[in-house]
C-alpha cells in the first residue's frame, strides 16, 4: 500500500528498523560525545568506563530501571559507543594476552549459557528475573565478551589484501543490513532457503554463506 511505501522512505519516523531508528539518535549526540571524551584523562576515564558499565549493564540487567529495553534503545548505543571510546582513549585491556581475552570470552559466554539453561525465575523488587537475564544485549557477559572482542581484534595484525576487504566490506554492511530488513526484501526472502535445512551439513552451511555472500 501507498503507506508502506511511506514507511520505507521514512524509517526513522516510522520506527522500521529499530537499530537505525536507535542510531539516528546517537548520531545527533556523537559531536558531544566525542568532544567529552576528548577532554577526559586517563584516570577520570577508567573511572567512568567502570561506572558505565556497573550501572547500565551489571546494575539495570537485574532492576531494569534505565528503560534500556534490553538494548534495543538509543542510549543503549550512547553507552557502547561511550564505552568503546574509553577502551580506546585509556588504554583498557590494552595488556592482556590473546589467550587470556580468548578465556574470558569463552567463561562469560559459558555463564550466559548455563543461567539461560537452568538458571532461576524470580521476582525481585517488582521485577521478574528470568531466564534471558545474561542473554540480552546489556547484560554484563553479553558486554563483557564484546569488549573482550573489542580488545582482541584492535591487536590483530593482517596483511595488507585483508586490510582492503574489510575497508571495502565495512561501510557497506550497514547497508546489507538496511537491505536485508527491509519490508519488501524481507517478504520476497522469506521461507526462499528452508530446503538447505534438509542438505547435508557441509552443502547446508555452503549454501547458508554462499548466499549470504551473493546478498551482501
Amino acid at each position: 500500500s501507498g503507506i508502506n511505501f511511506l514507511e520505507a522512505l521514512l524509517p526513522v519516523s516510522s520506527g522500521l528498523y529499530w537499530y537505525l531508528t536507535a542510531y539516528a539518535g546517537l548520531f545527533l549526540m556523537m559531536p558531544f560525545l566525542n568532544a567529552g571524551l576528548r577532554q577526559l584523562d586517563e584516570s577520570a576515564g577508567v573511572k567512568i568506563f567502570w561506572l558505565l558499565f556497573l550501572a547500565f549493564s551489571v546494575f539495570d540487567t537485574v532492576f531494569k530501571r534505565f528503560e534500556l529495553n534490553n538494548g534495543y534503545a538509543a542510549f543503549w548505543l550512547v553507552v557502547v559507543y561511550l564505552l568503546g571510546g574509553l577502551v580506546k582513549k585509556c588504554h583498557i585491556g590494552e595488556k592482556l594476552k590473546g589467550w587470556q581475552a580468548f578465556l574470558g570470552i569463552v567463561l562469560l559466554t559459558f555463564i550466559g549459557w548455563l543461567w539461560k539453561a537452568a538458571g532461576p525465575r524470580f521476582t525481585l523488587f517488582d521485577v521478574q528475573v528470568t531466564k534471558d537475564l545474561l542473554v540480552c544485549y546489556t547484560s554484563p557477559t553479553v558486554l563483557g565478551a564484546s569488549i573482550l572482542y573489542l580488545i582482541s581484534f584492535a591487536k590483530l595484525k593482517l596483511p595488507h589484501w585483508a586490510g582492503r576487504v574489510i575497508r571495502f566490506a565495512a561501510p557497506r554492511a550497514f547497508a546489507a543490513y538496511l537491505l536485508n530488513n527491509q519490508q519488501f526484501v524481507w517478504g520476497f526472502l522469506y521461507n526462499r532457503f528452508v530446503r538447505l535445512a534438509g542438505r547435508p551439513l557441509p552443502l547446508m552451511l555452503a549454501g547458508v554463506i554462499g548466499f549470504s555472500l551473493a546478498f551482501f
